[in-house]
């Protein structure tokens, strides 16, 4: 009888949390391409930026290889002003973001997600955080771990983008 296909067991993956000098330059390339080849950002160049300034990421990895990743960006106040108006709410401009949550598409439904924001937020340790998802498996975490969507959605090639925000 052939059913659907199991997700590995959770205990295979283990999520870390670290800052992004502890990876070294190829595994820093690793989460860099995973979040590109996911497709939920609006321009790929960003992350080469920014994934490197990250307040912490969190990793998912089997054995040693990365297989997904997630980061807190630092406060951008200008972005986010763009942001709180694109969703037409407005928010404190210098809280960080969550974001970046990816997967590699051969580690598909193992739930990372939800694991991934709460390793983000017990390294977070607390205070205000914003985030901004298309993504309903990630709407959904976010939603569990506390946070709140705020505002309207607003059209990307990704989909309808929303405004979630944690105080």
């Amino acid at each position: 009888m052939n059913g659907p296909k199991k997700p590995e067991a959770q205990a295979d993956y283990r999520v870390e949390t670290c800052a992004p000098g502890d990876l070294t330059a190829a595994e820093m390339e690793r989460c860099t391409a995973i979040i590109i080849e996911d497709e939920a950002i609006e321009n790929p160049e960003s992350v080469k930026t920014w994934l490197p300034r990250s307040v912490a990421l969190a990793v998912v990895r089997k054995g040693e290889e990365i297989v997904g990743v997630g980061a807190i960006k630092p406060a951008r106040p200008p972005y986010a002003t763009r942001i709180a108006a694109d969703g037409e709410h407005s928010f404190a401009p210098d809280m960080p973001e969550l974001g970046y949550i990816a997967r590699d598409p051969a580690h598909g439904n193992n739930r990372f997600s939800p694991r991934i924001v709460t390793a983000l937020l017990e390294r977070h340790g607390g205070g205000p955080i914003w985030a901004t998802t298309s993504s309903a498996t990630i709407k959904a975490a976010l939603a569990d771990a506390g946070f709140r969507h705020q505002g309207k959605e607003w059209d990307k090639p990704s989909g309808p983008l929303s405004l979630w925000l944690k105080e």
